[in-house]
C-alpha cells in the first residue's frame, strides 16, 4: 500500500528514497509554579501524551507545570527549524520562531502585473 504523505507532518526518508516514519509535532506550553508563563517545548510524537511524557522523562520540561499542548497542522511544522525540536524554546525563540512564521511572501507574478496595468491605467 502506497504512502500518503499529504496528511503527515514530517517524514523522514532513506538513502533508497523510502518514507521511513511519520511523526506529527506537539506544542507543549509550560508555566512557573506562581502562573506566569515559562517556556514551550517543540516534540515530535505521535499522540499528546506521547509528547508530555517524552518531555517529562528527558527533563525537557525542567519541573515546570505543563498548561496546554496540542498537535501542529502540516503547514505549521513545516515552518519549525530543526533545530527547534525536542528543546525549550526561551523568549529568543519564539521571537525568531515569529519571524519565521510571519515572513510576508511576495505577490505572485500575476498580482503584481495587475498592480502594474492599474497605476499604467491611472496615469491617461
Amino acid at each position: 500500500m502506497p504512502h500518503n504523505i499529504g496528511t503527515d507532518c514530517r517524514v523522514s526518508i532513506d538513502r533508497a528514497g523510502r518514507y521511513i516514519e511519520a511523526v506529527p509535532l506537539f506544542w507543549l506550553n509550560y508555566r512557573h509554579p506562581d502562573g506566569r508563563f515559562a517556556v514551550v517545548a517543540v516534540v515530535e510524537a505521535t499522540a499528546l501524551i506521547q509528547a508530555r511524557m517524552k518531555a517529562a522523562v528527558t527533563g525537557l520540561d525542567q519541573g515546570l507545570e505543563f498548561v496546554v499542548g496540542h498537535e501542529l497542522d502540516e503547514e505549521s511544522a513545516r515552518q519549525i527549524p530543526d533545530d527547534m525540536i525536542g528543546r525549550l524554546l526561551d523568549d529568543g525563540d519564539l521571537r525568531r520562531l515569529e519571524r519565521i512564521i510571519t515572513r510576508k511572501k511576495p505577490a505572485a507574478p500575476s498580482v503584481r502585473r495587475r498592480a502594474a496595468v492599474k497605476r499604467s491605467a491611472g496615469k491617461q
